[in-house]
């Protein structure tokens, strides 16, 4: 057990991740989270808690206000799976069976189940039932009992199956002098009095038979009499002994069921129900307000709190409902990043490892000027790229071709009815598009799985459609566009991998794979590809990376990519190189299942690695990094979510119009970098006194120099205004801007 962090949490307001922010310092990160989808909820008289799978929500009743807390904030690293509210104290349990403990004045993490040898398999927490100074945890593997005095495992009762086998428990509960539990097969029940030994199995009645063979999702305790519920057939009651179904919402299937003290509340599968102490029954339907409620609980005021999986955190009162989500991506579960024009879209469709739709609704994310907005689009299901050609912005779809949107919001689908875009599979929705990349040329389209696999929409609307020899080129899965219009491909693995380079203006067309002289790729499996600064096209595979350094002559005999070489080894050599970002600096981001990678030039200096536990990743997998040319922030992709770090690289130019400094002035308080961005391409920049003393010298990364307000001795400079001399590298332009300090 250790402490995490000392900060009043839950009486206070503090940072919402992500909404309503310009600019991060540098060398800071935040978290871009959805809150649309919750797993669990509590109440306390004053306030709401609700839980997404990497976030807590707090709502303060009297005032409204809506605070969160993160990773940020220094929750733990993993999946959050339930929450629980007691004496002041929330709890919130993992995936990976860690607990934290979070109070007025800190966050304790308890790892004692998380590190634990001694239990194999899951360890994931599923619910929290208090008896005094007790917390009963439900877990994957059985019920841990927390003495919530000392924060410490008081003891575990592991492995309740029929003849202790494994047993998951969904959920737990008191009744009369026993504890109830709702597992995956039937119902326990054991004695609390202290004489039971709860650790044998033996010891344990069971509720197993008939009606009760079969996973039971949750109980609870109402009116004096103990419910469980079972999805598909029913809520059920405890009547001397034996279960008997009740008559109301039958054949439903059941979220949740828990209780008020006026009402037993049922979170049904599209509804919510609530049963009084007389037997009447009130049902409220959605009415798009929510659609799949996970939780429900009732205040002392009969106000309604609905924990719902695609509209977050509703309140229904006498009819109306009110809504307190945070602002944010429409989901955790990101395919990939793209650039635009003026910030950051975030695309959630995509295809599994089979190439399956994920079926995903239809909807892109745009992070512009410090705020996620929600791109409704006329596509169905499973966005997997966006472009922008001329004044308007592309959207493929795997499924239902591409949709263009104008700058006054009119819309196009182009699918096999009305272009040269095929179904692969028809009548099924099958025209199957799965990158789009812009170039001098138009717009190019890479429509899986057919012959005329690669497609060209111009600017004047009119489609150019191309077929190729080898069977390999069937199946693009990403493009790329290089300086000289080259259109280069990533080939599905399960194809057989490798790349695809083709030039129009030539026709010429050539397959790269893994053979010597005929692409010397470390491996087949290609996943990622990107241009850099100099034109150089890099690759990832699952073997590391490589570059191409020429691709004016990829079509020229043999050819080899060259392997970069750190630590006299190749490359990330053991490392499956996800996603591929290049910055402002021409250093490479390298995603991969083992974090994010900085290096320098052709890779000979590391600068970073960031992984879940040294940073504020939300996993370790990164799946997409894209690279913000003016500020420098970069985003990356998990798979639990979105963050991003201001890094100290910035896109260059070839003046010095745009040059910003800042924190300016810098007080005593600030103990970060100065930034100095829109600079002319690695300018030389000087920082002096007044007197002209050079007090510090560095190049930029880019267009983005900082100074940590330091002298070259490491001790900080005294009050006073200082000059920013920037030149470029022949010395040809110049700026001179200016620094308060006051100390």
């Amino acid at each position: 057990m250790r402490k995490i962090f000392v900060l009043v949490l839950l009486s206070v307001l503090f940072y919402i991740d992500g909404v309503c922010q310009g600019d991060i310092p540098m060398g800071t990160w935040r978290l871009h989270l959805s809150y649309n989808t919750l797993i669990d909820l509590v109440n306390s008289d004053t306030k709401v808690f609700a839980a997404s799978q990497n976030g807590i929500i707090i709502l303060d009743k009297p005032s409204s206000e809506l605070t969160t807390i993160t990773k940020m904030d220094g929750l733990g690293n993993g999946e959050i799976s339930a929450i629980g509210f007691h004496q002041g104290v929330l709890l919130i349990g993992f995936e990976n069976g860690l607990i934290n403990f979070i109070s007025e004045s800190e966050i304790v993490e308890l790892d004692r189940l998380r590190e634990s040898t001694a239990i194999s398999g899951s360890k994931r927490i599923n619910h929290f039932h208090f008896i005094d100074n007790l917390a009963y945890v439900s877990t994957d593997f059985g019920v841990a009992v927390l003495d919530l005095n000392n924060l410490t495992v008081k003891e575990t009762y592991r492995d309740l199956g029929t003849d202790g086998t494994l047993l998951k428990i969904n959920k737990s509960g008191d009744y009369q002098d026993s504890l109830f539990l709702a597992t995956e097969n039937g119902v326990l029940s054991g004695s609390l009095n202290p004489s039971s030994n709860l650790l044998d199995f033996r010891n344990w009645n069971r509720y197993n038979e008939g009606d009760l063979d079969m996973p039971v999702s949750a109980i609870t305790t109402f009116d004096n009499q103990l419910y469980a519920s079972i999805g598909g057939e029913g809520i059920y009651r405890l009547n001397a002994g034996a279960w008997f179904r009740e008559p109301f919402f039958q054949s439903e299937d059941y979220n949740d069921i828990s209780s008020s003290a006026d009402n037993l509340l049922i979170a049904a599968a599209n509804s919510v129900h609530l049963v009084d102490k007389q037997g009447g029954q009130t049902t409220i339907t959605p009415a798009g307000e929510f659609s799949t409620p996970d939780r429900v609980v009732e205040d002392v005021n009969g106000m309604l709190w609905i924990a719902d999986d695609a509209n977050g955190l509703v309140r229904y009162s006498n009819g109306s409902y009110s809504n307190f989500t945070p602002l944010g991506p429409s989901g955790n579960e990101p395919w990939r990043l793209r650039l635009s024009p003026s910030g950051v879209v975030n695309l959630r469709g995509g295809y599994d490892n089979s190439r399956n739709p994920l079926e995903r609704v239809s909807t892109a994310d745009q992070f512009q000027n410090g705020a996620w907005s929600n791109v409704a689009l006329d596509l169905t299901y499973d966005i997997t790229d966006f472009a922008v050609m001329g004044n308007e912005n592309y959207y493929s779809s795997f499924g239902f071709g591409v949709q263009s949107v104008s700058s006054d919001g009119a819309a196009f689908i182009y699918d096999d009815s009305n272009s040269p875009l095929i179904n692969s599979d028809p009548p099924n929705n099958a025209v199957f598009i799965t990158s789009l990349q812009s170039g001098s040329d138009g717009l190019w389209v890479a429509n899986y799985g057919v012959a005329n696999s690669l497609h060209l929409l111009k600017p004047d609307l009119t489609w150019e459609s191309f077929s190729f020899p080898t069977t390999q080129s069937q199946y693009p899965v990403e493009l790329l566009v290089d300086g000289l219009d080259q259109v280069w491909a990533l080939i599905d693995p399960a194809q057989g991998g490798g790349l695809f380079v083709f030039n129009r203006a030539s026709n010429k067309s050539r397959y790269l794979f893994n053979q010597a002289g005929q692409g010397g790729l470390p491996s087949n499996v290609t996943l990622s590809i990107a241009r850099d600064r100099e034109g150089q096209i890099w690759v990832g595979t699952d073997q590391g990376v490589a570059y191409f350094p020429n691709p004016a002559n990829i079509f020229e005999g043999s050819i080899d990519a060259l392997r970069p070489i750190f630590e006299n080894r190749f490359l990330l050599r053991d490392e499956t190189v996800n996603t591929i970002a290049i910055d402002g600096g021409n250093r490479k981001w390298f995603g991969t299942d083992n974090g994010a990678w900085l290096f320098e030039g052709a890779g000979e200096t590391l600068i970073y690695n960031f992984t879940s536990e040294n940073s504020p990743l939300l996993d370790d997998r990164v799946v997409s990094i894209v690279s913000q040319a003016q500020s420098g922030e970069v985003f990356f992709a998990t798979d639990a979510g979105l963050s991003s770090f201001r890094s100290n690289a910035s896109e260059s130019t070839l003046d010095f119009v745009n040059v910003k400094i800042f924190p300016n002035p810098v007080t005593r308080e600030f103990v970060g970098q100065i930034t100095i961005n829109g600079l002319y391409t690695d300018a030389i920049v000087k920082v002096t006194d007044v007197s002209g003393r050079l007090i510090w010298e560095t190049r930029a990364n880019g267009g983005t120099a900082t100074w940590s307000a330091r002298q070259a001795n490491g001790d900080r400079v005294g009050s006073g205004m200082y000059l920013v001399f920037a030149t470029s590298e022949d010395g040809d332009e110049r700026h001179v801007g200016k620094i308060a300090i006051i100390d």
